[in-house]
Parts: C-alpha cells; sequence; structure tokens
C-alpha cells in the first residue's frame, strides 16, 4: 500500500498533507484530500501552521529539507519531526519507520529533495563567510546550512536581496544556476559582487569525496 494511503488508513482526519506548490498534481490532490493545502517556499510556515492550529498532523511533501526548515522556523522540536525513508529505495511500510515516533510526531516529511539545493553545504557557507561574503540560500537546502547562511529565503527574497545590495556589497548565492547568472549579468551595473554558492573549493572537496 503506498504510504500515503496507509498514513490516512492510520491518521484519518487527524492528518493533512502540505504539498509544496512546485510539484505534481497527484501530491496537491493528496493535500485536497486530506484537507491540507498547497504552499510555496515563501508561505509554508504559515501554512503548517495554519494546519497545526486546526490540531492536524502535517504531511509535507514533497521537499524534506523544505519540511525541515519550515518545523525549525515554527519551534517545532526536532523529536516531533519525522522523515521517511528516500522512496527510491522502495516500499515504505510505516512499520519500518516506527509507528511509535510516527504517532507523536507534529510533521511527517517525505523524504526526497531537490537535487539543485541539497548539494549545498556548511563548508561552503563558512567558505564565502571568510571572504566576507554575505551568504543567502534558498530553503530547500538542508537546515545546518540555512542556519549558517547570512539570509535564506525564496526566489523572490534573494532577487530583492540582491536589488537592495549596496555598491560595493559582495553575495554568495545557493540557489539555482540560471538565477545567479541573471544577478551576475546586473551585478556589474550595480556595482555588487556575486558568486554561485559552490563555486568554492568546498565543493569540489565534496565532489572528490563522492568519488572515493
Amino acid at each position: 500500500m503506498p504510504v500515503a494511503d496507509q498514513l490516512v488508513e492510520r491518521y484519518g482526519d487527524a492528518l493533512a498533507t502540505v504539498a509544496y506548490m512546485n510539484t505534481g498534481g497527484r501530491l496537491k490532490a493528496l493535500a485536497g484530500r486530506t484537507g491540507g493545502a498547497a504552499c510555496t517556499s515563501s508561505n509554508a510556515h504559515l501554512v503548517v501552521d495554519w494546519a497545526r492550529k486546526r490540531g492536524k498532523k502535517v504531511f509535507f511533501v514533497p521537499d524534506e529539507h523544505l519540511g525541515r526548515n519550515t518545523a525549525h522556523k515554527l519551534g517545532i522540536s526536532p523529536e516531533r519531526v519525522v522523515a521517511l525513508p528516500d522512496p527510491r529505495r522502495g516500499q515504505i511500510a510505516l512499520a519500518d519507520v516506527g509507528l511509535a515516533r510516527l504517532d507523536r510526531a507534529e510533521m511527517i516529511l517525505w523524504g526526497s529533495s531537490c537535487g539543485v539545493h541539497t548539494i549545498f553545504t556548511l563548508a561552503m557557507v563558512r567558505y564565502w563567510q571568510e571572504r566576507d561574503y554575505r551568504v543567502l540560500v534558498h530553503p530547500e537546502a538542508p537546515l545546518e546550512t540555512v542556519l549558517a547562511a547570512d539570509g535564506s529565503g525564496s526566489t523572490n527574497y534573494l532577487w530583492n536581496e540582491f536589488e537592495r545590495a549596496p555598491r560595493g556589497a559582495k553575495l554568495a548565492i545557493g540557489t539555482e544556476g540560471h538565477f545567479v547568472r541573471n544577478a551576475q549579468a546586473e551585478s556589474k551595473a550595480r556595482g555588487v559582487e556575486v558568486v554561485h554558492l559552490p563555486r568554492s573549493p568546498a565543493a569540489r572537496w565534496a565532489a572528490a569525496a563522492a568519488r572515493r
């Protein structure tokens, strides 16, 4: 049985699915079926808070990191946040995850992530900060990366921060490459230096370690 059906069977009306807007229709339909809602990266905390105030256990799909960052922003204890296994490893059984853990959880996270944002690491953040860059990342990055960065938020937030940066500012941005390239195309006219967060030795070290 698919894990979503297992969760609905176990928790019934106590479960609400919050689905990230940039996902497929099936997951958005699941949000509707369980009395949940779709969210963006900028309002995820508001949507999850809305569901919790209705006494719901939140099933957050599909991005584990956005879900975990949202839980942290809302002050939900890490012990009350449970991530399901990576679905690419095969069918998931709730009993294998731990029914007691799931019963205590306030948020259950679908165990997948954005391949673009999950590569951003704490080492990359520290590398650029040590060189006096302000580091900005998207909240689909891992929690430790978001917490170490100087700012995090949606694509709109990142662009606004770039536009507000004073002449002479140095920014290292962790999001899609095309966004950074667009910022770099305008950066000279604005007198702002922009680099892509993984353009650092920290990224090369990670790649080398992965090959070993």
